[in-house]
């Protein structure tokens, strides 16, 4: 689901991260919401890493590089919410 406005996108995606699911650091243009609906995750945003639980939630800007880890043997589920600047 995603909206453009003038100035931003709004956007909200579902995502599963598979157990021990892992990938090189990313950025996006934008602020991001995320809340973890089910599993345990770590999230390294820059170079602090966050330990995350179920019902757990993180707020930042997405231009700062960031990565989620599942080392886990079960599925994470993970609600984002994206507000991509407009160029």
């Amino acid at each position: 689901m995603s909206h453009s406005f003038k100035d931003i996108t709004f956007s909200v995606v579902f995502l599963e991260l598979k157990p021990y699911a892992t990938r090189e650091m990313v950025t996006t243009d934008g602020m991001e919401f995320i809340y973890l609906v089910e599993g345990e995750i770590d999230y390294k945003l820059g170079e602090t890493t966050f330990s995350m639980s179920q019902g757990d939630s993180l707020f930042f800007d997405g231009r700062v590089p960031h990565l989620k880890i599942n080392k886990t043997t079960k599925t994470a589920r993970i609600l984002v919410i994206y507000l991509l600047f407009n160029q």
